[in-house]
């Protein structure tokens, strides 16, 4: 497959093969999807790899944290929880703030 980065013509020409016409035209797309770039994570002449960076999988978990991968997601949720309740508590706080000033013949709320 041959096509120029960003769809200019005075950029050089860049090339990707393919052992089949399937893999190409699916390659196609997704170069067209990003603009004529390079996919990310694409590897030219090797395919999409994984960024061990972003993608560390249960040892790498380990390795990095110190503890069990099960562990480290109980604990994500546990916090990620904790915050979105926080944020709910505060969205539903200014609501009923703003009603209550808004409309204040109608009381607070539970009266």
């Amino acid at each position: 497959m041959k096509w120029r980065l960003g769809g200019g013509r005075t950029v050089p020409q860049q090339t990707e093969r393919f052992k089949d016409q399937p893999s190409a035209v699916v390659f196609k797309e997704v170069v067209d999807e990003h603009g004529q770039q390079w996919p990310p994570g694409w590897v030219k002449g090797v395919g999409y790899v994984e960024d061990e960076r972003t993608d560390l999988g249960p040892r790498g978990v380990t390795a990095v944290t110190g503890h069990d991968p099960e562990a480290v997601q109980a604990d994500l949720i546990r916090r990620t929880t904790a915050l979105v309740d926080a944020f709910w508590a505060r969205v539903n706080g200014a609501i009923e703030e703003h009603v209550a000033e808004a409309h204040p013949e109608a009381g607070a709320p539970g009266q």
